[in-house]
């Protein structure tokens, strides 16, 4: 996996399996309609699935408070249990809003009001009449399904512009690509000079382009005795270049913005440069030797068969190192497993993206989303969401959940998704990047609905499938 050297929400109760968790056999979930389905080429098929159905008013919710900040909100969520309250989360216009919801007349969404008041919180309450109740276990919903023959289908993470940072469409992606189907992949940067950079482990042909963030899971690929296996995990990363007076710097980064105190690796892959700015030091690698240091300049060119080591100013003074021209660097990259891997998957593994959280594991449910880092208010509220997940029997189940458009779908919180992937006989599962990311395209189409209003959204990375060779 060394980079080195190339240049060129819960369901409504009765979410079942109806059939077996082999592909050939699996149904929709019970109370769930199956409007198209086709066989996009043997091993896969996709599936459109429907239910419920716009809930009109005639409720009182009490809006406790909002930000568009998720640990401002997560505060307000947890003073609101603290009252004694269950509250909901629901997203618009770029913010959370923490409800209690369903009062059926305003006398009781005043009394909770008051109650709120003695905590602290009732003084910013507002009692608003709800012309949708968009916390309904009733949806509605429109998922898109893909399952994929771990025999006859394989897989492969891509960048945008198969470059390490950029934008483009999932759909343009995967129509460049060729590729039977897509959806959206990973977390990224999504503004700024390096818009699209992946921000957790990105593997891609076997190469890693970015290095795990925050223990976030992940889902890998494995090709091994003709098939394709999924992995799921938070893997986490060993890399250290190693000079010839025997220290080691430990590197934070691979491809990707340096701050001040980082050692950051750029390879050819990220750009002609490190686009790193004045300050700090960098040592330019060839054939694994020091053939250039730069004090001081930033910016220094990545050779095309070499590598570029790049010390922050704060960095530099903390490590105490000395880089000097003709001194051997060896590096080591590897990625490793937060618990048992003994078949090495994290490091054979083609193709990784990373979002998170994990939502499923050895048919458990995880439900932990702060251990990586990820705010309650963004698990608890409905969101469009894209997901990567198997079954016990290896076949892999891609789902995309439109969302943000309450006249047909309603998005899904993070315990819905899980409980509609356990119901479609997923038994490992991890959340990828939703939102207006996320995107389903099967045969050159797009066949999720975007929730941007300008459309399909341009994204750093993405997940495609083609056939396996000689199928």
């Amino acid at each position: 996996m060394t980079p080195l050297p190339r240049s060129p929400r819960t369901l409504a109760l009765g979410l079942v399996l109806l059939a077996g968790a082999a592909m050939a056999r699996a149904e929709a979930p019970a109370e769930w309609e199956i409007a198209s389905r086709r066989e996009v080429a043997p091993g896969l098929r996709y599936s459109r699935l429907e239910r419920g159905e716009v809930q009109r008013g005639g409720r009182l919710d009490l809006v406790v408070g909002a930000s568009t900040s998720q640990a401002q909100a997560d505060r307000i969520l947890a003073q609101v249990e603290r009252a004694g309250f269950m509250p909901s989360v629901v997203y618009g216009s770029g913010r959370y809003e923490v409800r209690v919801v369903g009062f059926p007349d305003r006398a009781s969404a005043e009394r909770a009001r008051a109650a709120l008041a003695a905590s602290a919180l009732g003084d910013a309450a507002a009692v608003v009449e709800s012309g949708q109740d968009l916390a309904s276990p009733r949806g509605p919903w429109v998922v898109h399904l893909l399952e994929a023959d771990p025999e006859s289908i394989r897989v492969r993470a891509a960048h945008a512009r198969d470059a390490s940072f950029g934008l483009e469409r999932t759909g343009e992606l995967a129509h460049r690509r060729g590729a039977l189907a897509a959806v959206n992949g990973g977390f990224y940067r999504v503004a700024g000079a390096l818009a699209g950079e992946a921000t957790g482990s990105l593997v891609i042909s076997g190469r890693l382009h970015s290095e795990p963030d925050r223990g976030r899971g992940s889902v890998g690929f494995v090709e091994e005795n003709g098939r394709t296996r999924a992995i799921f995990g938070r893997p986490t990363w060993c890399a250290t270049a190693t000079l010839a007076s025997g220290d080691q710097i430990e590197l934070d980064g691979i491809d990707r913005h340096r701050e001040a105190g980082e050692a950051i690796l750029y390879t050819p892959e990220f750009h002609r440069s490190t686009l790193t700015g004045p300050g700090g030091i960098e040592a330019v690698v060839v054939a694994g030797k020091i053939v250039e240091v730069r004090r001081g300049l930033g910016g220094a060119r990545v050779p095309e068969r070499g590598f570029v080591l790049s010390l922050g100013p704060e960095r530099i003074e903390e490590d105490g190192v000395e880089l000097r021209a003709e001194e051997p660097v060896a590096l080591e990259l590897r990625l490793e497993p937060r618990r048992g891997d003994p078949g090495g998957g994290w490091e054979r593994a083609h193709s990784i993206v990373s979002a998170g959280p994990l939502l499923l594991a050895g048919g458990a449910v995880v439900g932990r989303p702060e251990l990586e880092s990820i705010s309650r208010v963004f698990a608890l509220a409905r969101h469009p969401r894209t997901a990567a997940a198997a079954r016990a029997d290896g076949t892999l189940l891609l789902v995309a959940v439109e969302g943000r458009r309450p006249e047909s779908s309603v998005g899904m919180s993070l315990p819905e998704l899980t409980a509609l992937l356990a119901a479609l006989g997923a038994v490992d599962a991890v959340n990828l990047d939703g939102g207006g990311s996320t995107a389903m395209v099967v045969g050159g189409e797009l066949v999720s609905r975007p929730s941007d209003r300008e459309g399909e959204r341009a994204n750093g990375d993405a997940l495609l499938l083609f056939a396996a060779a000689g199928r």
